[in-house]
Order: structure tokens, then C-alpha cells, then sequence
């Protein structure tokens, strides 16, 4: 999984949405069809939040333009962040320059606008037209979790994982035994 391996609660403030990227080796994986649940542990082990699919988001889409002048890519708040795996729709034609049969990276990222590349160490891809119709993107192996309000008001860690099972086979991502450490914090006090 990329990069995330913390989430911090103050008790008594509403449970923000946890974001992940699903990845195997360092590539996003495409969760669409795959069967995504979501645990969470006290620190003995024991499930304070069971396995659940209630309050999973997988690869959700976003309607996004093009700004022709400058290449960029506009969605309001889309929430890519630089080197996300982007793949695009549309429901009649493309902006000239992008496929929808390519994992594209994003770069130039601002809070509204992001640029696509085909590698890393490429640089944007030339848009230069507006395409017909809506047009939509997803990032590869994006999820998300909405806690349920009640599930833990007892300042601690807790370890968490994004669980899938497939012919018989659990993953848990992150693949490791410590897990995304869920930290609940009394308010006031300094979550380390």
C-alpha cells in the first residue's frame, strides 16, 4: 500500500474518511471487481471493528474538464495526489492527446488541476483539444473508508488493515503485521 500507514482521530470529533492506494510490488492495483472489507484491531488483537464492506469507496469517479492552454486537467478538490495511476473516460470522445486504454501519472498537481504523463520521467501529455461530451477519471487502486461514528472512543493505537479475498486467498494491505495505526487521542493531548 502507498504511503499511508497512520490515521489520527481527537475524541469526540467526527472520524474523517481514510484514503489508501491498494498497490502489490509498487503498482496500483485495479480494485473495481475485487471484493474490498476493512478491520481494525485493539492492541491484544481482538476485533474492535470486524471485517466490514459498510462504508468502502472503491476507484470512485470524477467528471473533470480541459483548460487547452495549459494542459491542465481541472476537477474541483479531486483529491490525485503526484504519481497517482490515472485512467480516463469519457461518454463520447476524448480531449485529442488521451486514451482511455492507458494508466497515465499525475503530474503538476494542484488542489483543482493536474497534468497527465505516460512515465514518471516524461513530460505532460499535449492536450489539445476540449473532447466531446463528459469526460471522467478514476485513480488506480484508490479506496476509502468512512468509520462508523461509533466504533472506538478509547484514546490509543489501533491497528487496521484493507482486507480482499479471491478464490480462497486473504490479502491485507498493508501487507505486513503492524497494520495502518489508527491513533485516538484525547483532545489536548499530543498523538505521537
Amino acid at each position: 500500500m502507498a504511503g499511508l500507514k497512520e490515521h489520527k482521530r481527537i475524541i469526540g470529533d467526527t472520524w474523517l474518511p481514510l484514503n489508501a492506494i491498494i498497490s502489490v510490488n509498487g503498482n496500483p492495483l485495479d480494485i473495481t471487481d475485487l471484493p474490498i472489507k476493512f478491520v481494525m484491531e485493539n492492541q491484544a488483537g481482538n476485533e474492535i471493528l470486524p471485517e466490514t464492506d459498510t462504508g468502502i469507496v472503491k476507484q470512485p469517479t470524477k467528471d473533470f474538464t480541459v483548460d487547452t492552454q495549459t494542459g491542465l486537467l481541472h476537477c474541483n478538490d479531486h483529491g490525485v495526489q503526484e504519481g497517482d495511476r490515472i485512467v480516463l473516460s469519457s461518454e463520447d470522445t476524448l480531449p485529442d492527446g488521451l486514451s482511455e486504454d492507458v494508466r497515465y501519472y499525475a503530474k503538476c498537481v494542484t488542489q483543482d488541476n493536474f497534468a497527465l504523463s505516460l512515465r514518471p520521467d516524461l513530460p505532460e501529455v499535449v492536450i489539445s483539444d476540449e473532447g466531446l461530451g463528459t469526460h471522467s477519471f478514476e485513480i488506480v487502486g484508490f479506496v476509502q473508508f468512512s468509520f462508523p461514528d461509533d466504533v472506538v472512543d478509547v484514546a490509543g493505537e489501533y491497528p487496521a488493515w484493507f482486507v480482499i479475498v479471491t478464490g480462497g486467498k486473504r490479502e491485507t494491505f498493508p501487507n505486513d503485521e503492524d497494520g495502518i495505526t489508527v491513533i485516538v487521542a484525547e483532545r489536548g493531548a499530543t498523538a505521537s
